[in-house]
């Protein structure tokens, strides 16, 4: 559970009391701005309370001003950059055969880190893999583990148990988008002359969680699509690729080869790289 503190320091001003989104600060008898204790519970560390206090006197759980948050001011033309940023980004699934700077990958990372999850606090980390040579071995990998699914597909009863553990929405893209697809590409990949899957790319972002944790998507794609914009931002071109996590998570090979801990899933992944 997440403490909350209000130091002496506190002006009083009642600004936490309303931006609260969980009620739990009030003001008592003696005018003085407290949290109640019967609703400590209920703070989800999302750090408005901190945000708006001018003189800094609230602590809320692992919140600390040092280290969450900073002055920023807000450009003029704040707009007109966001809106270049919109319209020029695009998926880019060609690039170039040149390595990203570590220095870049730490931005993205970093403008990752900002992204709001939908129910704080954040509950996933990264792991980059910033290694042409090291996506390029693991790609027979993730050709052996699709080829048993084509084969499994092409099966009524595999295919059943594949329908039912991935749930019915999920089941129809892999029969009406995925499949078509990697079994088209599958002599180009087997061949080596393409990588449909990780499109040359050479370096890789994955989102993990906890094992058996609650469910996380919606904060892993708003972070993953903030990846993508800080990508674009960088000079770099990126898209989230949804068949990589699901063959990392079904493929002890390539969960070795990358250095997947044992307590985690990979949930989804991001590729960069420069543009062609």
């Amino acid at each position: 559970m997440a403490v909350i503190t209000i130091s002496d320091s506190c002006k009083k001003c009642r600004v936490c009391v309303e931006l609260c989104p969980n009620l739990i600060m009030k003001v008592n008898e003696q005018g003085q701005v407290v949290p109640q204790a019967e609703r400590q519970h209920l703070c989800i560390e999302c750090g408005q309370c901190m945000a708006a206090c001018a003189s800094k006197s609230i602590t809320a759980g692992s919140l600390s001003y040092e280290k969450d948050f900073f002055e920023a001011s807000r450009p003029e033309n704040a707009a007109a950059v966001f809106d270049d940023l919109i319209h020029t980004r695009r998926s880019v699934r060609n690039f170039k055969d040149k390595a990203v700077e570590q220095e870049v990958l730490g931005k993205i990372v970093q403008a990752i880190s900002f992204a709001p999850p939908a129910f704080p606090p954040i509950k996933y980390s990264l792991m980059v893999i910033n290694d042409r040579e090291l996506l390029k071995k693991s790609l027979p990998l993730y050709i052996s583990m699709y080829e048993g699914m084509m084969k499994m597909m092409k099966n009524p009863i595999p295919r059943f148990f594949i329908r039912r553990a991935t749930g019915t929405p999920r089941y129809k893209v892999i029969r009406n988008h995925l499949m078509p697809i990697i079994e088209a590409d599958m002599p180009l990949l087997k061949n080596g002359s393409e990588d449909t899957l990780m499109r040359h790319a050479p370096a890789m972002i994955l989102f993990l969680q906890e094992k058996n944790s609650e469910d996380i998507q919606a904060d892993v794609y708003i972070a993953a699509t903030v990846g993508t914009l800080a990508a674009h931002a960088y000079g770099l071109g990126s898209t989230i690729v949804d068949v990589i996590a699901p063959a990392i998570q079904r493929s002890p090979g390539l969960r070795s080869l990358y250095n997947i801990p044992d307590d985690k899933d990979v949930v989804a992944a991001l590729i960069v790289g420069y543009p062609k």
